[in-house]
């Protein structure tokens, strides 16, 4: 004999289930199409885009002349290296361009890209959870650290004058109005340019890959959502078992049920 004792957790869940169930239904739908959608305009900017091959530093980059302005951002796909280029970025010095380029290109060698996207669609499931929002932030500096030493620690190059760089390019992007931000605020731009100004002539010593970031976050996620997993696994029986016995209850009126009265599905 079973007895049946009603649980107030056990029945907000009961309650509460469909909509938490549906809620992450729509949530995994909306940022995975929202991903596919992205994808898609990328893919359409290569097609129709203005496109020239260049050879830097051994290295094949299609140059798609889509962006606006100052801004500039690198792609990985269809087996190419692709760099969003604009019109703009042609006024700038010679060294200003070849910096840039070094830049971008360290992040189309880490496949920063992909990384980007993985992030993205897992964004699917923690969407709910704050760590993730924290780690995408560290893991997108890490990216641009390690892009900065790759340029600083190139041959020739005056951090100072890569610092005034960024800082160039960030000003032509935003509104005057906006600029003060810059110095106030501890924006990504405003580390980036600390540790570049702080090498002077030394080398920048690169943070951690974003690589080994990524395996180390899926380890410990895997860690944590192992003994999390067997909790669960026996959380969902016994809230399984409450919802039979709870049945039972309602059809017979009884507080003790006898289980192996009761119909097995």
């Amino acid at each position: 004999m079973w007895e049946y004792r009603p649980n107030w957790w056990r029945e907000a869940l009961i309650a509460t289930l469909p909509f938490v169930v549906g809620l992450l239904i729509i949530a995994l739908l909306f940022f995975g199409l929202r991903l596919f959608w992205q994808w898609l305009r990328i893919l359409w900017l290569i097609a129709r885009s203005k496109k020239q091959k260049i050879t830097f530093q051994g290295r094949e980059i299609w140059l798609v002349y889509a962006a606006q302005g100052y801004e500039v951002a690198c792609f990985n796909g269809l087996g190419k290296n692709y760099l969003f280029w604009s019109e703009s970025l042609e006024q700038l010095a010679p060294d200003e361009k070849v910096q840039i380029l070094t830049h971008e290109l360290a992040h189309l060698l880490d496949k920063d890209g992909w990384w980007l996207i993985a992030w993205r669609a897992a964004q699917g499931v923690f969407w709910a959870n704050p760590a993730y929002y924290y780690l995408k932030q560290q893991l997108a500096a890490t990216n641009e650290f390690c892009a900065d030493a790759a340029v600083i620690n190139g041959k020739d190059t005056n951090p100072k004058s890569y610092a005034r760089l960024l800082l160039k390019l960030k000003m032509a992007q935003i509104s005057p109005t906006h600029c003060l931000n810059l110095f106030f605020a501890k924006s990504l731009l405003h580390n980036r340019i600390s540790r570049i100004v702080s090498a002077q002539n030394t080398q920048i010593i690169p943070t951690l890959p974003s690589w080994f970031w990524a395996i180390s976050i899926l380890t410990l996620f895997w860690a944590v959502a192992t003994p999390t997993n067997a909790y669960l696994q026996g959380e969902n029986i016994a809230f399984y078992q409450y919802e039979i016995l709870k049945t039972a209850s309602q059809k017979t009126g009884l507080s003790h049920i006898c289980l192996d009265c009761i119909p097995k599905k």
